[in-house]
C-alpha cells in the first residue's frame, strides 16, 4: 500500500484552507493521503469525492449576490442582465420560485441571462450567485 505526503505552505495567521482534487499521479494499489497540520489556528477540510485525486490551487473566498435579473418581463423579452459576472458554475436562477436548469431552460454568457422561452408577462425571477 502506498502513501502519500502532501505539503501545502500556510501563513501562520488564523485562516482556512480547502483541499480539494487531489490526484495522486503515481501510486502502487491504495493510495492512502495523509494530512497533516501543525498550526492549531488553521481549519482544514479534505474532499475526495472521487479516487481521482490532485493538489488544487488554494480556495478563494467568494461573496453570495442574490439579485432580481434587470429587464422587463413581458412574454417576448429572453434576455435579461446580471449586476456582475457570476463564478464559474455557482448561478442559481429560479423562474416564479421554481429552480431553472442551465443549458436547459436558459444559457449564460458572461452577465445576460438568455431564456429558451421568454417569461411570461406578471412571472418573476431571481439570481443567487457568488463573485
Amino acid at each position: 500500500m502506498a502513501n502519500t505526503k502532501v505539503q501545502v505552505d500556510i501563513p501562520a495567521i488564523d485562516t482556512k484552507v480547502a483541499i480539494t482534487n487531489l490526484k495522486v499521479v503515481e501510486a502502487d494499489e491504495d493510495p492512502n493521503i495523509d494530512v497533516v497540520v501543525e498550526n492549531p489556528n488553521v481549519d482544514v477540510e479534505v474532499e475526495t469525492p472521487n479516487t481521482d485525486i490532485k493538489l488544487n490551487e488554494p480556495a478563494l473566498t467568494l461573496s453570495w449576490m442574490k439579485e432580481v435579473p434587470v429587464g422587463l418581463i413581458n412574454g417576448a423579452r429572453v434576455d435579461f442582465e446580471l449586476s456582475q459576472e457570476p463564478a464559474a458554475n455557482s448561478l442559481f436562477l429560479f423562474l416564479n420560485g421554481q429552480y431553472i436548469v442551465e443549458g436547459t431552460d436558459y444559457t449564460l454568457a458572461v452577465t445576460t441571462i438568455t431564456y429558451a422561452v421568454a417569461p411570461r408577462a406578471g412571472m418573476q425571477h431571481n439570481a443567487q450567485f457568488q463573485v
